[in-house]
């Protein structure tokens, strides 16, 4: 028989990086679950509970099933590992069917050894399964909270209430008796799938507060600063969503200063969780193409972003070209690729938005005749309002990000249908009663619901808020008459581009109108800038890549559904 695991032992291998838990797994743990295997060859009924009853009658049953948990995606190799096939599977199933059964927990309801907090913990385990596919299937993250809370709640009764004794033999990241603090962070992880960035960073901030308040942590994985980290992690994605330099700074300097305490192969656990925001191929659209990536897929608003700024760079080109008509010339065929790449990319981010549920989509192309003028724009308005009221109704941790494109598209759009145009596109508020006239009032107001709805959710909710001055200042442009409509806007977009000149941006940043973006490949490999090192507030959450694991189709895919 193998030698125990010790906590020690354990942890310091689990947060480690990718070749020491590799090597964990395959040496240390799959021996010791291997002689569980042995003893139950002649079993043919409830294999997965008895391998559980009999696990957790070893001494250290609970850690080897943590390491289970945390190391489930290294074991490949599994000939002869007949019942810890069936519980990966079983594990697996759950991220796909989030409200399925849990083996682990029910033999927990029995066994002689189990306590309240094992119970919690086999909660947090699962919500954690769960919700690392939230990406791909958010209502992963609804139930993945619920099952924290239930934790929560175990806890409370138990521990707080009744102050039941804790066991001595620690068996997860931190020491028993702070074992609330895991159950606090997951509740964090949590909310970070939604869209209320506010209460993400002020609950993050709050616990690393508390974190360093705590008494002694033990262990020599340090479990207090790798909370940490995780907290400033979220803290980094939540301002990076809502497009606030200082606050992503302060959350990357957080991460830093927590990296600087570690070393070997410590060091390289966090190395390892950094560099899987990094994995895309070289191209975005062969990506797309390549592997059918869905309407719903995130990646297709970094496409929106990459080719807004490269149809800008030839816009007034493209405006000429569109104006002139006639006979082609020379230059005219790359001029209309780079506007159907465009066009493209706004009608799959307005299918990403509305979950493909929407069609007569306004191409991105130019009418010289008045009345299309005035349909294209009202449907356009009518688009980044169906957009808006859907980007409130999922409420996605991206949900901010999404308001500002929405809020800058809608400028922008408007301006293209009044560029040049020989009449005025929008009729006075009296004069907008036939079918194709549009009011001012009606851009005005989708930006006040886009206003209203960032209130709710930004990180920064001061009057003095970068976002609301900016929205305000669009708002004003529309009430302020039909009369140079055009000129307005240009204007707007020039203060869009010009609003983070004085900015002290990471070096490498891409910006269109002012929003912060990483373009998905476009460099060569040695160039691809991480979300660590610039603003990405498309950037994924860790859980979604499949680490440590052969990476196999959609690992890199995140998408929303009309579950979330």
């Amino acid at each position: 028989m193998d030698s125990p695991l010790t906590w020690d032992e354990a942890m310091s291998q689990l947060y480690s990086g990718r070749e020491k838990r590799e090597e964990f797994a395959h040496n240390r743990v799959r021996p010791l679950l291997m002689e569980i295997e042995k003893e139950m060859q002649e079993k043919k009924r409830n294999l997965k509970n008895e391998y559980f009853e009999r696990l957790l009658n070893r001494p250290d049953g609970f850690l080897i099933v943590e390491c289970m948990a945390h190391l489930r995606k290294n074991f490949r190799q599994l000939e002869g590992m007949k019942i810890l096939s069936m519980i990966l599977e079983e594990w697996s199933v759950q991220t796909d069917v989030a409200d399925s059964y849990d083996t682990f927990r029910s033999v927990l309801l029995s066994h002689k050894k189990s306590e309240p907090i094992h119970i919690c913990n086999a909660l947090i385990l699962q919500a954690r399964r769960i919700r690392g596919k939230s990406g791909i299937k958010p209502k992963n993250a609804e139930v993945a909270r619920n099952l924290v809370k239930e934790a929560a709640g175990i806890w409370k009764r138990n521990y707080d209430d009744r102050g039941l004794e804790l066991p001595e033999e620690n068996f997860c990241l931190v020491p028993n008796r702070l074992y609330n603090n895991v159950i606090q962070v997951q509740m964090i992880f949590c909310n970070a799938r939604f869209a209320d960035m506010k209460s993400v960073w002020n609950d993050a901030n709050r616990m690393i507060i508390e974190l360093d308040e705590e008494g002694d942590w033990e262990g020599d994985h340090r479990p207090d600063q790798i909370l940490k980290w995780w907290m400033f992690q979220g803290m980094l994605r939540a301002s990076a969503v809502c497009m606030e330099l200082e606050y992503w700074k302060k959350a990357r300097d957080g991460m830093e200063s927590i990296e600087a305490l570690f070393e070997g192969p410590a060091l390289s656990y966090f190395h390892d969780i950094k560099g899987r925001s990094q994995k895309f191929k070289p191209s975005v659209k062969e990506e797309i193409i390549e592997k059918n990536v869905p309407n719903n897929d995130l990646m297709k608003m970094r496409d929106l972003l990459y080719d807004w700024k490269e149809f800008r760079q030839v816009e007034f080109d493209v405006l000429s070209f569109r104006r002139r008509g006639g006979a082609k010339q020379e230059g005219d065929t790359d001029l209309k690729q780079v506007q159907m790449k465009f066009t493209d990319s706004l009608k799959d981010f307005n299918k990403y938005l509305l979950m493909g549920a929407r069609s007569g989509f306004v191409s991105h192309t130019y009418a010289r005749d008045e009345v299309q003028s005035k349909v294209r724009a009202r449907k356009i308005l009518g688009e980044i309002s169906e957009g808006r009221h859907y980007v409130s109704l999922s409420g996605t941790n991206h949900s901010c990000f999404q308001l500002e494109i929405l809020h800058r598209l809608l400028i922008y759009r408007i301006w293209w249908e009044s560029k040049g145009k020989g009449f005025v596109l929008f009729a006075s508020e009296e004069d907008a009663t036939a079918d194709v006239d549009l009011s001012l009032e009606v851009p005005a107001k989708i930006l006040e619901d886009i206003e209203f709805d960032l209130k709710k959710i930004h990180i920064e909710k001061l009057k003095s808020a970068r976002w609301r001055k900016e929205i305000r200042q669009s708002i004003e442009v529309f009430r302020g008459g039909s009369e140079n409509l055009a000129d307005n806007l240009w204007r707007r977009i020039l203060g869009f581009d010009h609003s983070s000149s004085k900015m002290q941006w990471p070096e490498g940043q891409s910006l269109i109108m002012g929003l912060p973006y990483i373009p998905d490949g476009v460099n060569v490999d040695d160039l691809i800038k991480s979300p660590y090192d610039v603003m990405d507030p498309t950037m994924r959450h860790v859980g979604v890549n499949a680490a440590g694991a052969v990476p196999v189709e959609g690992d890199f895919f995140e998408q929303r559904t009309e579950s979330q």
